[in-house]
């Protein structure tokens, strides 16, 4: 039966040392003490009287965190570790445990990679789940191992976005925060009727590190990192609720918490826009998505396809042909899309009279645009260069002097438009929106829910805020 009365007298001891009466006799374990996350709980820690045992791969890249640390008038033990390695995480919880009894162990190793599936190797899938699962469940059981004879402790898991929800190119790294998730899950079942706390926080953000602003570099260009909302991703201060998840009392214990600023929803609805620069339509769609984007707080992700491998795929014709014998239709077509200019304050827009335009070097170079950082960039003025100031687009030469007159570097996005990389990416993108229900641009997902044309922008909107609530 489990003593109150003690753990009660054990909240009284904490609450002192909380105020400054006497220092801990307590070690805190942080395994996977990276630069952003893993120092900043072993810092709060160290700073509330623990004595941090930090552990990661590379012993010499916890020298700041030492030097942190010390410098507060703090303690900490600094060691190198394969989180992998049984030996290791046993070893290294034992020597916490010896020096102190070891009060809390949290692990927060990380192991975030993006491939697309097909090029998820085997090597990859088994290495991220060793490092993300796996070397969880070493951590959790040997931490119980030491903590069950003192009858207390804490055992938290850091996870992520993907412990809840897969996404495209994350399935070595969804795999392996689920099963952690699931480990977590099954430890706390066990442990908790023993007096260990063991709980799961899901990190539901990008952290601020120079990692995650490069990736979001290369995804989106440097555009994207200057707008970037101070509010979208992880500070600090997430340290402050994995203390706060040590502080609670028994009776209110709290397994799994989601953490997240508060520019980022916990549970966003990815929005996708499946577009091609010959879509008149997609053009005056692209100057509506960012009233809708500051109205629902959702960023649309950009999928470039190419619009006449859709057509072949659907057996499908443009609109410029399918409505040529129909008397009055393109005249009606015209129309509506004054109407939606007029609705919308839209200034910049002109019809491409070299229209139609086979897109196809300028679509192979939006995703080399993706490739080399400047995808947001190249968007907003492959789109202004067709509808804009409309140009003959489909013409090598007005290609690259549209792009010098755009300050890129012509030559280099024009070559990488003939890597087969490139190319294979765009077939991929075209064949997989086909597979989703794609028939033409522009095409919109909500989750899983499609809408097509520029009229539906109300019914995605809507939708997203339905997905959201």
């Amino acid at each position: 039966m489990f003593d109150w009365a003690a753990a009660r007298r054990h909240r009284d001891v904490g609450a002192a040392e909380e105020d400054g009466l006497a220092k801990r006799n307590a070690t805190a374990a942080v395994i996977g003490a990276g630069d952003f996350i893993g120092s900043a709980i072993a810092k709060k820690f160290a700073a509330e009287g623990f004595t941090i045992f930090a552990g990661r791969r590379n012993a010499d890249k916890l020298s700041p965190l030492v030097a942190d640390i010390e410098a507060a008038g703090d303690e900490i033990v600094a060691r190198g570790l394969d989180a992998r390695k049984e030996d290791d995480i046993a070893g290294f919880l034992r020597a916490a445990d010896a020096h102190a009894p070891l009060e809390v162990c949290i692990f927060n190793v990380g192991g975030n990679v993006n491939f697309p599936l097909l090029e998820t190797t085997e090597r990859v899938f088994r290495k991220v789940w060793e490092l993300a699962c796996y070397a969880g469940f070493l951590t959790g059981r040997e931490a119980a191992r030491t903590r069950l004879p003192h009858g207390r402790g804490g055992i938290f898991f850091t996870g992520a976005t993907a412990s809840v929800r897969g996404g495209g190119g994350y399935a070595a790294f969804a795999g392996a925060k689920a099963g952690l998730r699931a480990v977590a899950q099954s430890m706390a079942r066990e442990l908790g009727p023993k007096n260990i706390h063991v709980a799961h926080l899901v990190i539901d953000a990008g952290v601020d590190t120079a990692f995650v602003r490069e990736r979001i570099k290369q995804q989106s260009g440097a555009e994207a990192l200057e707008r970037l909302d101070p509010d979208q991703l992880m500070h600090p201060s997430v340290a402050e609720a994995h203390w706060q998840l040590y502080r609670q009392p028994r009776d209110a214990w709290t397994f799994e918490s989601t953490c997240g600023p508060i520019g980022r929803s916990a549970e966003m609805t990815k929005v996708e826009f499946h577009f091609d620069f010959g879509s008149p339509n997609a053009y005056l769609a692209h100057l509506v998505v960012p009233e809708i984007e500051r109205r629902t707080g959702v960023k649309f992700t950009y999928v470039p396809i190419l619009l006449g491998g859709v057509f072949k795929l659907t057996n499908n014709r443009s609109p410029a042909e399918s409505m040529a014998g129909i008397k009055n239709r393109l005249e009606y077509e015209a129309l509506e899309r004054e109407r939606f200019v007029r609705r919308h304050n839209i200034a910049r827009f002109t019809f491409n009279p070299f229209f139609p335009i086979n897109t196809l070097l300028i679509m192979r170079g939006a995703v080399a645009a993706q490739f080399d950082g400047v995808f947001e960039r190249y968007v907003d003025e492959m789109f202004r260069h067709m509808w804009a100031e409309p140009k003959k687009m489909d013409d090598p030469e007005v290609v690259r002097a549209a792009l010098e007159e755009s300050g890129f570097n012509a030559a280099s996005l024009l070559a990488r438009t003939q890597d087969p990389e490139v190319k294979d990416r765009l077939l991929a993108n075209t064949q997989a929106s086909v597979g989703r229900g794609t028939f033409g641009a522009p095409t919109f997902f909500v989750g899983n829910e499609i809408f097509f044309g520029k009229d539906r922008l109300r019914d995605v909107e809507e939708e997203i805020v339905r997905a959201n609530a």
